[in-house]
């Protein structure tokens, strides 16, 4: 078996561009056939789908177990030695599939025997495929290599197929199951064919009881934060259910898609951050980990102020064009959660780029939980008096303080000053851009049209260009290499032509 050292060498912008390729395909799918489900399935449906998801989730994360991050770290620092590389990948292989079995057992017997679900039992049996999909994911793998083209083909492929499944077979409220066997069925698939790709790169199935209960001893202490950040989007839609009913999860569940759609472009590049600053840690280049730290904030900065920005000025508008006039309750949702995109962007940036590849997930563990106990406690008074707009408000605070905690933690560490300077144009640009689209519509388009639907697009398309003009007349390095990338291709196809 060869050693992968050369394919580690890929470019970490090229690697941001395939995984954000997946993340927008991951997220946009669901944004295309949200306005679809949402007249189809209604506010009932869509709290019940998303508060029966947010239960099984809990059991994704005990099946994750934090192998993702120690499995890709591990496959980082060890993937110019091919018998290392193995002998972890099957370890975590195995321990996670021991994970799986033991969480199977008792999420089918509970929802078989409770009845706490009987009138959602179909549906809970069927999300419980979910629990296999997570046991048999071996996206570590290619995310330790830094090989993102084969995640990126494969799940944008079974993200598309589901669409087009989900406007073809779900056809009325009593479809809800069959919406959630595309779900499931389309992850297993997904996770199926990736293993496919594994041949070449890793050897023969390794088996040593020694190796996995290493591997799990390892991975508890990424299991820890995952535990700690997964609480406030889930403990959130279970409280709602539980406390609000099934409606208030819907309209919470409308308004958070949009914004983790631009958290999830941001976090794209965390997994990559992960595995080149850990492999960077090994050959002590603490410059160029600098200038990974300054990248990554510059790619929060450039995608999160605007599309914070962009909410504020199109989400009167987008949320009843988007979901239909029964979702109006979550717009005011939206604009509280919308920050988040930012704020959540830089403690998962953090916990990426610093405090994973320097050996210090047990101090970001205690900072997360610190944060879900605000999350909890607040929750029982958010909700009870203000319901799925009282559970955003508690969300943004715990952001809040888990981000601010953070940044003190590492400050000693970490240049912020330049970080700090990176944020200046990009929020000043975004700031202009939000000024421009409400004179945009309390002038022009309030007066001119009477479509949300065309409101929405003429301000997301305006909104951008004037975005995108004004960086490049403020010299926004990210958009300058962009721009320069592209006339560098462009130039050399029209050499290779003269030359032909």
């Amino acid at each position: 078996m060869k050693s992968i050292d050369e394919k580690a060498g890929r470019s970490v912008k090229i690697n941001y561009l395939f995984n954000v390729a997946v993340q927008i395909v991951t997220y946009l799918s669901p944004l295309l056939t949200a306005p679809y489900l949402a007249r189809i399935l209604l506010v009932d449906g869509t709290g019940a789908y998303s508060f029966a998801y947010s239960n099984v989730s809990y059991f994704l994360i005990v099946v994750s177990f934090g192998f993702l991050n120690y499995g890709t770290r591990a496959i980082s620092v060890k993937r110019n030695e091919p018998d290392e590389l193995n002998k972890t990948f099957w370890s975590v292989v195995f321990a996670r599939l021991f994970m799986c079995a033991i969480c199977l057992v008792i999420f089918y017997s509970t929802v078989l025997f409770s009845e706490v679900v009987a009138e959602r039992k179909g549906l809970y049996l069927i999300l419980g495929i979910l629990i296999l999909s997570s046991g048999l994911d071996v996206t570590f793998l290619f995310q330790g290599i830094e090989n993102f083209r084969i995640i990126s083909l494969v799940n944008s492929l079974i993200k598309i197929l589901s669409v087009i499944f989900v406007f073809t077979l779900v056809k009325s409220a009593d479809d809800l199951m069959v919406y959630a066997g595309i779900v499931s069925l389309s992850s297993l698939t997904g996770v199926l064919i990736i293993w496919l790709f594994c041949k070449g790169k890793v050897g023969r199935p390794f088996f040593e009881i020694k190796s996995i209960f290493h591997a799990l001893k390892e991975s508890f202490c990424y299991f820890i934060p995952t535990l700690a950040v997964s609480i406030y989007s889930l403990v959130d839609k279970t409280m709602l259910g539980f406390m609000a009913g099934e409606t208030q999860v819907g309209y919470y569940e409308e308004a958070a898609k949009i914004y983790l759609l631009v958290g999830g472009l941001i976090s794209s590049l965390f997994p990559i951050m992960v595995s080149r600053i850990s492999f960077l840690k090994k050959q002590g280049k603490e410059e160029e980990i600098q200038r990974k730290y300054q990248q990554t904030s510059e790619m929060i900065w450039v995608i999160g102020f605007p599309s914070v920005f962009g909410i504020f000025a199109v989400g009167a508008f987008f949320v009843p064009a988007f979901f239909g006039e029964e979702f109006l309750p979550s717009i005011n949702i939206l604009y509280v959660l919308a920050p988040i995109a930012v704020i959540g962007s830089i403690s998962g940036a953090l916990q990426s780029a610093y405090f994973i590849p320097a050996g210090k997930i047990n101090v970001s563990s205690i900072v997360y939980f610190i944060g879900a106990f605000i999350n909890l406690a607040g929750n029982y008074f958010g909700i009870k008096y203000w319901g799925a707009f009282g559970a955003a408000i508690v969300s943004l605070a715990s952001e809040f303080v888990i981000a601010a905690t953070m940044v003190i933690i590492c400050k000693n560490d970490i240049r912020l000053k330049p970080i700090v300077l990176l944020a200046i144009k990009p929020f000043i640009a975004s700031a202009l851009m939000w000024f421009g689209l409400l004179a945009l519509n309390y002038f022009v388009l309030n007066r001119l049209l009477d479509s949300l639907l065309v409101k929405t697009a003429i301000d997301v398309i305006a909104g951008a260009l004037f975005y995108g003009i004004l960086l490049i007349f403020f010299h926004e390095s990210a958009v300058i290499w962009l721009l320069e990338s592209i006339k560098r291709k462009i130039l050399s196809k029209k050499g290779k032509r003269i030359d032909e």
